[in-house]
């Protein structure tokens, strides 16, 4: 459609008769009112750039009007198809239109509103000459390359959203990729986690998770290829969420950084665990998957990430899905880590008004667990723990015959009780 050759190319544009060629400038001439036309018809059209559009809005269409303005009147007049550098005030436009955020749709909207506008003005300029002739010029012989002309605008609108979007994608990529060496490698730089997030958009202080993914490797090798690996990214950026941090650590090895959002960090990470059976069940190469606790910042993910490893190192060979938190009470007495707030979140998941609290404290206190001794204790009916007990299992997502689980209950109402008669405790970790 367009051609970068030096020389013009007239092969397409229709010719202009003696009569066409001077109405023709007449309206190349009346740019400015012509832009006008165009941009009233818009106002009228589209309610967004009516009453109460910002006047910054309505200059930047009165830019892409006028582009397309001159770009339509320089292949009549010059009589040759618009070369590369023609075209590119148009390309410009449309790429500052998808950086401001307007739909590809509402643009090709615009342009068409636009020439229609300016067709009906030509039109009723040459019945204001009172010339049939020159009307039936205008019909015959330009209205078949308007349409040629409107084609070739929708192309190019279209293809600069297209080259705004694969460039703002790779440069995405690429701050998250950096993000992510920089919480691997070098969580204390603080400055260009601040920069890096505010290039993504994304809060640099916000509590993630870790998942640390294993591939499967093929049976022949010991390492996946670089065709393979790419392949299995692909299958596995289809089950990532859109605030998802994406890394790649070793060829074997993926990790994701999840944001757990506002709500408990537990219920966070049970809909974690549902996320990983799916994506084991998708049919993706997974070998094996670790999940660390939450952290916050760059320090936090990077904590969390080595967590998610060492959950996955330290499974047994049959599990599927390691969680950190079943290694929680080991690292407390082998790691300097802080994991009191897992703890105190797991409480936190139970009712306020304090039953289940009591109830879950005198059971664990009692000697080999003697459901009929707690009862009594609590002064209740014995159906009515069991049904307390199993309300707390639920809502813990816990198992009250699993040795770890009532361990962890053990530590984590410990921790409640010191924190509630020594909060300074706490506070200094």
């Amino acid at each position: 459609m367009f051609h970068n050759n030096k020389e013009p190319v007239r092969s397409g544009v229709p010719p202009l008769s003696a009569r066409l060629r001077p109405f023709i400038e007449y309206l190349a001439a009346a740019e400015d009112e012509n832009v006008e036309v165009q941009l009233g018809a818009i106002r009228s059209a589209m309610p967004e750039y009516g009453r109460g559009a910002k006047e910054a809005l309505l200059n930047s269409v009165r830019e892409m009007i006028r582009a397309n303005h001159r770009l339509w009147f320089r292949t009549l007049l010059e009589q040759r198809l618009p070369r590369e550098k023609d075209l590119a005030p148009i390309l410009s436009e449309a790429r500052e239109r998808f950086h401001q955020g307007v739909p590809v749709l509402s643009v090709l909207h615009c342009y068409r509103v636009a020439m229609s506008a300016s067709w009906l003005h030509a039109m009723k300029a040459a019945e204001a000459g009172a010339d049939p002739i020159l009307q039936s010029e205008l019909m015959l012989t330009i209205s078949p390359y308007l349409l040629q002309h409107c084609d070739l605008m929708r192309h190019l609108i279209s293809q600069g959203y297209q080259q705004e979007r694969e460039r703002s994608l790779r440069w995405k990529d690429q701050d998250q990729q950096e993000l992510c060496t920089l919480i691997l490698d070098h969580p204390e730089n603080s400055g260009q986690l601040q920069e890096l997030a505010q290039r993504l958009d994304i809060d640099p202080y916000a509590r993630r998770t870790a998942v640390v993914i294993k591939l499967r490797s093929p049976a022949h090798d010991n390492s996946l290829t670089e065709s393979q690996a790419n392949d299995d990214l692909r299958l596995l950026t289809r089950q990532l969420e859109e605030d998802d941090l994406l890394s790649t650590r070793r060829q074997d090895l993926v990790i994701v950084w999840t944001a757990t959002g506002s709500d408990n960090p537990i219920h966070h990470q049970h809909h974690l665990e549902q996320r990983c059976v799916a994506l084991i069940k998708s049919g993706a190469p997974v070998e094996a998957i670790g999940i660390g606790l939450w952290g916050v910042g760059a320090g936090g993910w990077h904590a969390s990430s080595e967590q998610a490893l060492r959950a996955l190192r330290l499974r047994d060979i049959d599990v599927a899905i390691a969680r950190y938190s079943e290694r929680i009470l080991e690292d407390a007495v082998l790691t300097p880590a802080h994991h009191h707030e897992y703890f105190e979140a797991l409480l936190d998941l139970l009712p306020r008004e304090g039953k289940f609290l009591r109830t879950l404290e005198v059971y664990l206190a009692t000697p080999n667990l003697t459901r009929k001794t707690a009862a009594a204790t609590l002064n209740i009916h014995p159906n009515t723990l069991d049904y307390r007990l199993r309300k707390i299992c639920q809502l813990l997502g816990a198992d009250l015959e699993d040795t770890a689980w009532l361990a962890r209950l053990q530590v984590a109402l410990r921790l409640h009780d010191l924190k509630t008669r020594h909060p300074e405790v706490i506070a200094l970790r």
